[in-house]
């Protein structure tokens, strides 16, 4: 195994990690952040990159910050726990403008400043979990070996409480629950078998197998409101995960936009149809493009 190495990343890279250049190579370390020096062991080397695994903060960001989840750092799950909310979306920024220089050879390109849509926590609306054991659990980084969660931080208060009342779990191998945030619905899509009892999760159920989708008590849907529009989303139907972030993308899209009475939208992968639903209503015509929804 190789010596582990100091250096100081100077740059963020796509999915939360930060890189830096070291014995002429680029290597990328999750769990860092710019400016800091760290001890890594390189876990993967090409010939023009590595990746390195996080032993030491040797010199920390004051950027940086102290996860709320034990499971951070294996889980998964979540990749800027331990960057403070302000950083998050400069992070973002810096990410996008990135990969427009590297990737789209666009030169010196203008970035605006990333919206926040609301709290960094208890703002997802959709969950997928997996089984192991008698414990839900979460992949492991760049593995499917499972990491048992207790609890999720991310989730809206309701898959708080729906989530502290799905075990015991036998014979479910998945289970995805989500949660209509304006509308107050709740639907479980199990994959495996109901577990007896599963009426007390307080939640509609649905058995998902061969690519079909079956209610087993409520309805295989919930409702959710975005911009005064009203939208049925299947559960294994794309939505945006976070509500309050699908308000302010139908808001941003609409200025960007400015739509007139006269025009034709056109709401390429549409899913739901959240923006033909909602700026869609401000122009002549909707057409909406979707395989799957």
């Amino acid at each position: 195994m190789p010596d582990p190495i100091e250096f100081v990343p100077d740059r963020w890279a796509n999915g939360g990690e930060v890189v830096g250049r070291w014995q002429g190579k680029a290597v990328f370390v999750p769990d860092a952040l710019p400016g800091e020096r760290i001890r890594v062991r390189i876990v993967r080397e090409k010939s023009s990159w590595a990746r390195g695994e996080l032993l030491e903060v040797l010199e920390p960001s004051p950027m940086r910050t102290a996860a709320p989840c034990p499971a951070f750092g294996s889980c998964g799950g979540c990749q800027w726990q331990h960057v403070s909310y302000d950083a998050q979306l400069e992070a973002k920024r810096q990410i996008v403008q990135g990969q427009l220089e590297h990737l789209g050879g666009v030169d010196d390109p203008m970035v605006r400043e990333t919206v926040a849509p609301g709290a960094p926590f208890g703002y997802r609306n959709r969950m997928t979990f997996h089984v192991a054991g008698d414990h839900l659990s979460m992949y492991r980084r760049r593995s499917r070996d499972p990491v048992a969660i207790q609890q999720c931080h991310l989730l809206v208060p309701a898959l708080t409480d729906l989530f502290a009342r799905l075990d015991p779990v036998e014979g479910v191998r998945q289970v995805t629950i989500r949660s209509g945030t304006r509308t107050g619905d709740l639907l479980a899509v199990v994959v495996g078998d109901i577990p007896s009892g599963a009426e007390a999760w307080g939640a509609a159920v649905a058995r998902s197998g061969r690519g079909r989708l079956r209610a087993v008590f409520g309805e295989p849907f919930i409702r959710e409101e975005v911009a005064g529009a009203r939208f049925r989303i299947s559960g294994e139907a794309f939505f945006q995960v976070n509500t309050d972030g699908a308000e302010a993308l139908v808001r941003l899209v609409g200025e960007a936009l400015d739509p007139r009475s006269d025009d034709v939208l056109i709401d390429g992968y549409s899913g739901v149809g959240l923006f033909g639903a909602t700026i869609g209503r401000k122009v002549r015509k909707v057409i909406a493009v979707e395989s799957d929804a």
